[in-house]
């Protein structure tokens, strides 16, 4: 796959496309990173956990990840808007799922865009356009996401995702939180 651009709205060049992301992107995926998180997680999670969150040390992990990945079949597409980056996904073979480890099953590990681009249709082409993607030989995708975070539950939900009553307790910031796994198909 090249870096020209795999997805688009329409051919306004100021739409947003989505594309590979490259090595040179990764501060800009930091960035989203860093961004998306204080404000989709703002009272999921406490406030200073949220504000010590830190491009820099998001910026070790992208630099590396962009250039040679830790799960080297993963990919990672990033949503372009005239030529700055607003946002990203990453997706791969299933990770830590015992129930999940064949070929067949992918992971959605994450899917940031910055909140100024909510609600613009901009997470569904970056969704269609990485789940686009997958091998053919893959069945269905799965995710994780925090229990009480309905924004994103619904966005899941809306483009055919359900949860399957998997759900999982780990810690961030210092607190309990619950994650919920949803699957959802394939597209062909």
């Amino acid at each position: 796959m090249t870096s020209s651009s795999i997805g688009n709205a329409c051919e306004d060049p100021a739409v947003a496309t989505v594309r590979v992301a490259l090595p040179g992107d990764a501060e800009a995926v930091s960035r989203v990173h860093v961004l998306s998180w204080q404000a989709a997680y703002a009272g999921l999670l406490p406030a200073d956990f949220l504000a010590a969150l830190s491009v820099e040390r998001r910026l070790q992990w992208w630099s590396q990840e962009l250039v040679e990945p830790h799960i080297p079949e993963s990919r990672t597409y990033v949503l372009d808007i005239a030529g700055a980056v607003a946002g990203f996904a990453n997706l791969g073979p299933g990770r830590a799922d015992e129930d999940r480890q064949t070929p067949e099953q992918w992971e959605l590990y994450a899917i940031y865009l910055l909140p100024e681009h909510w609600g613009a249709g901009n997470g569904r082409l970056l969704l269609e356009t990485a789940l686009g993607s997958i091998p053919r030989t893959v069945r269905d995708v799965s995710l994780w996401v925090m229990e009480p975070n309905a924004r994103a539950r619904a966005f899941y939900e809306r483009h055919g995702f359900h949860w399957d009553g998997t759900r999982r307790e780990h810690e961030l910031g210092g607190q309990p939180v619950i994650a919920v796994r949803y699957l959802g198909a394939v597209p062909m």
